[in-house]
């Protein structure tokens, strides 16, 4: 997988989650109901889908060109350099997983149904930040390490800005609609069963506390693949246990106030300071982060998505007039119908301030329909993705 985000090779990279998914899916609906496997279907539909995860990105590092050649030098530079660096990368890692583990456990002590509420709030509010945040950081990351090797800190400091950016574009009116129509979401995604209504307005509650943290949360991965860059894995760890610590410490104080949503707004507070902690000492070592630049998108951003969500707002009311909302297409078509039209009215309004983030991404997409863009005006400066 490393390799091929190193060779820009993205799409094989992003059909490997799937297939996992296609394993698991395979595993729950037909493995299950073969008496030889019967509830042990579910964990061979685990081992399927990492199978299928590993092909593929092994079929997409063979089609690149790679042959195996068995070598073992333990003084070789490059193996002692990842050496140094995967330590505390891993230890990050580690430290991401007890926490979450940490949350749970504290909801576990709180009102019935806290650990369910609390998983569900993460899960949803994940996608968001996985599909932006995560996307974004693991795109740029080449750019990052080329510049830095080539000692082109200018240009380092051009993909930074523009990953921050387009992050911000997209994160900010996530962070909207998931605001707004955090009901409605909740209750299409989960609102069945056992699960009742107010459960259902406690996970939207819990939801929004997180997504209040959205382009925090994103812009941490991408912060991170900087510091990766730079051959520092240190700083991202030590940001992490410090805001981690408080994270944990806020939300033992705010549970025994808030109960399961006191448990995202600590995770809210942690996710800011991280950013704050890395993104400090970045600066600190490369000097200036093009921040006039970013702050100037984002007040454009800012301003077309505080109109997104007035739109929203509206449509709302107006949409239960022809949708039953005690149905699940009813709910469904308030938050798409309302969503919908404020995020139109968002991407409108940015074409009107002349947002440069939208016009680099309709560019883009421009030159992938078209196909008529010579490899220079491929690569760009403005996307992080070369695209």
């Amino acid at each position: 997988g490393s390799a091929l985000q190193g060779m820009k090779r993205f799409f094989i990279y992003s059909l490997a989650p799937v297939l996992y998914n296609v394993g698991i899916i395979i595993g729950a609906l037909w493995l299950t109901k073969i008496e030889a496997f019967g509830v042990f279907g579910l964990a061979w539909g685990v081992v399927l889908g990492a199978l299928l995860h590993f092909l593929v990105q092994l079929y997409g590092v063979l089609q690149a060109g790679y042959t195996y050649k068995f070598t073992f030098d333990i003084k070789d530079k490059d193996t002692r350099e990842i050496i140094r660096l995967a330590g505390p990368r891993m230890l990050g890692i580690g430290v991401n997983q007890i926490n979450f583990v940490i949350y749970t456990v504290i909801a576990s002590t709180l009102a019935v149904g806290s650990v369910t509420i609390f998983q569900f709030a993460y899960n949803i509010q994940f996608f968001a930040v996985g599909i932006i945040g995560i996307s974004y950081a693991i795109a740029v990351f080449p750019s990052f390490s080329e510049a830095f090797e080539n000692k082109a800190m200018e240009k380092f400091k051009q993909s930074f800005s523009s990953a921050v950016r387009q992050v911000l574009f997209f994160m900010v009116p996530a962070t909207i609609l998931f605001l707004i129509v955090r009901a409605q979401i909740v209750r299409v995604v989960v609102g069945a069963g056992e699960f009742d209504w107010p459960a259902t307005i406690m996970t939207a509650d819990t939801l929004a506390f997180f997504a209040l943290s959205f382009v925090a949360q994103s812009l941490i991965f991408v912060l991170a693949r900087a510091f990766f860059a730079l051959h520092d894995t240190v700083t991202p760890l030590t940001a992490g246990v410090v805001s981690t610590l408080l994270g944990l410490i806020s939300a033992l104080w705010l549970s025994k106030d808030f109960g399961v949503i006191g448990l995202a707004m600590a995770f809210s507070i942690a996710a800011i300071v991280n950013l704050i902690l890395l993104w400090v000492p970045l600066r600190q070592r490369i000097g200036s982060l093009d921040e006039e630049r970013i702050v100037r998108s984002l007040f454009t951003i800012s301003t077309a998505g505080i109109l997104a969500a007035l739109v929203m707002q509206m449509m709302k009311p107006v949409v239960v007039n022809f949708f039953s909302i005690n149905t699940f297409f009813g709910v469904f078509f308030q938050g798409f119908i309302a969503g919908g039209l404020g995020l139109v009215v968002y991407v409108v309004v940015a074409r009107l301030l002349k947002s440069e983030e939208l016009d680099v991404i309709l560019a883009g997409l421009r030159r992938r329909i078209l196909r008529k863009a010579t490899p220079e005006e491929a690569i760009g400066t403005e996307s992080p993705t070369g695209s």
